[in-house]
């Protein structure tokens, strides 16, 4: 005799269905987060589409590691956020001499960061300036994207996820 799982059922009969994470807990986990009671990563709005299962884990990874570059790349060309406490401290210090070993190596880091936002800039292009600009505006601005943008947003993760080589390997068959 087989054995079937047995599934639970709902009130009128049919199998219970999947539950989805309720609205209202995202909502509370969000809100601790901002309020730095949990990791701040579910308190931007690429965490929350995490957490609503409107993007992948992967998408998620690309979209923290577009940030990240986008930081670093500001960082060295010199923009500064208009509000930000470092733009009024007035002057911070004199990067070193470019031609001593410490300015030397500073300068590299510097170059590798540049190339590498502009590589990641490239591929992220091809995906339209739609694209561009909502994953720019969620990642890095950390504003929602409604509508037909979320597609714009999720096609643009998607090029950048290929970018970065977070794209989930398939096994090969061996024959």
């Amino acid at each position: 005799m087989a054995k079937t799982k047995l599934r639970q059922r709902e009130p009128n009969g049919r199998p219970q269905r999947e539950r989805e994470t309720p609205p209202a807990q995202v909502r509370r986990l969000r809100e601790a987060a901002l309020a730095g009671l949990r990791d701040p990563q579910w308190g931007t709005e690429l965490g929350r589409l995490l957490l609503t299962k409107a993007i992948d884990e992967a998408m998620y990874a690309a979209g923290r590691r577009w940030n990240e570059d986008a930081a670093k790349y500001r960082h060295v060309i010199g923009i500064r956020a208009v509000k930000s406490p470092s733009a009024e401290q007035g002057v911070l210090g004199h990067d070193p001499d470019p031609d001593s070993a410490e300015g030397a190596e500073i300068a590299e880091i510097e170059r590798r960061a540049i190339s590498r936002f502009e590589a990641a800039l490239k591929s992220l292009s091809l995906a339209g300036r739609t694209a561009e600009r909502v994953v720019r505006s969620v990642c890095e601005a950390d504003e929602a994207a409604c509508g037909w943008e979320r597609e714009a947003l999720i096609h643009g993760l998607v090029r950048l996820q290929v970018h970065y080589g977070l794209t989930p390997r398939r096994k090969s068959v061996v024959r």
